[in-house]
């Protein structure tokens, strides 16, 4: 424990620290070692817990038990250092845990002196937001996509983009623009850097589809859409996007567009063949079928009338069944 060194206390000064202990919103705890020996009355309105509840029980009975081996080592500093602060859980007398900024310091007396902030409310929200970005993340990690930023100043991309604070040298996530440019497909650039350079002198909006160069060497089809923010000292733009990867998707239309593509080829392949043996079938078919009329002509025995009957009938019918197949083969 530091040493501090005895003062006189004015009766004004301690007047002023009374009407605060009693009437402050945050919450205040004397420790005599362990042990509670006073709290204020924030801390029962707070909390719920009357003086007569907690005075001799000891402080660490009141926090969480996933939290104690933080402050058994804040209150070890605290003790060392003569102050500290630190976040942690307080136990309410309904059962629920509030969160808790503390800030500790060692009395004259050696006792400590806490006083405390409920933060319950604003934890829950930072909470929520974290789980908000972290599923964000995850989404935009699933669907390929990343968001980023460009600083005209610096001619640099931030591609993990905290909009909060500025860029900061050595940023693992900064890209100097000529990688960027550099990545993009020759046969792209034209569209891309004409889009980028309409957005940097006026800030509208663009969305391109171009080809990027992979690490490996390969090409990925992606899609940007980005906006200038607000104009720089040099009359660019200060310029926000967003960045799809979009070749699993490219790759599958083309597929899907070559399989088509070759079965419309097959079927008109099909017809041509079709029409081709149809044509081909039918000439003799109506050789035969003429001669067969012909000799109806003729002075015939009745046997042989029978046999050319026959003969013309079964040709009409395979006449037919040649019909019949071309139809059904081109539907």
């Amino acid at each position: 424990m530091r040493a501090t060194s005895k003062q006189a206390v004015q009766p004004g000064e301690l007047e002023a620290a009374r009407w605060l202990f009693a009437n402050s919103l945050d919450l205040f705890v004397v420790l005599d070692g362990e042990s509670i020996v006073r709290i204020n009355p924030a801390w029962t309105s707070v909390t719920g817990w009357q003086e007569a509840d907690v005075v001799g029980r000891p402080f660490l009975s009141f926090t969480h038990p996933e939290d104690l081996p933080t402050i058994e080592a804040g209150m070890a500093a605290v003790l060392a250092q003569g102050d500290g602060d630190g976040i942690h859980r307080l136990l309410a007398k309904s059962g629920t845990w509030l969160w808790v900024s503390t800030r500790a310091k060692v009395a004259s007396n050696g006792n400590l002196m806490v006083v405390a902030q409920d933060i319950t409310e604003r934890h829950a929200r930072e909470a929520e937001a974290d789980v908000a970005r972290r599923a964000g993340a995850l989404l935009r990690e699933a669907a390929g996509v990343r968001t980023w930023r460009y600083d005209p100043d610096r001619n640099v991309y931030d591609f993990n983009p905290n909009f909060s604070r500025p860029m900061r040298v050595g940023d693992d996530s900064l890209a100097e623009a000529r990688e960027i440019q550099a990545a993009v497909h020759p046969d792209d650039g034209g569209r891309v850097f004409g889009a980028w350079r309409r957005t940097a002198q006026t800030g509208d909006m663009a969305i391109v589809d171009y080809r990027s160069r992979r690490a490996d060497g390969s090409w990925s089809h992606v899609r940007s859409a980005w906006r200038g923010v607000r104009p720089a000292p040099s009359g660019q733009w200060h310029v926000i996007g967003i960045t799809q990867d979009l070749t699993e998707l490219t790759e599958a239309r083309d597929a899907a567009l070559a399989g088509e593509q070759a079965a419309t080829a097959a079927a008109e392949a099909k017809s041509e063949f079709l029409a081709n043996m149809s044509h081909e079938l039918r000439t003799p078919l109506n050789g035969i079928m003429g001669a067969l009329h012909l000799l109806k002509a003729e002075a015939l025995s009745a046997s042989r009338v029978a046999v050319l009957e026959g003969a013309l009938g079964s040709g009409a019918m395979l006449a037919k069944m040649l019909s019949d197949l071309v139809d059904i083969a081109t539907l």
